[in-house]
């Protein structure tokens, strides 16, 4: 599936919310298209060669009150 196809399925009308850490995903997709903006690679390179879960994670910045919404609330986590 391309890539923009993929990330229209993170949206709200289908339960993912950008701002918990569920975003993270939204984060993983920007960052490849960043990358392979500046040199062209299909998403399976990406992950092979630049993806690194652990500074995608200390990068990306969740909201805690979003997380207490889906977590507690919503129970989705």
């Amino acid at each position: 599936m391309p890539i923009e196809q993929a990330k229209r399925q993170l949206a709200t009308r289908f339960g993912h919310f950008r701002p918990p850490d569920t975003g993270i995903l939204d984060f993983v997709f920007e960052r490849y298209l960043r990358d392979s903006a500046r040199t062209p690679m299909s998403f399976l390179d990406w992950v092979d060669t630049m993806y690194d879960l652990a500074a995608l994670k200390q990068e990306f910045r969740s909201k805690g009150w979003a997380n207490r919404l889906v977590d507690g609330i919503l129970r989705r986590e």
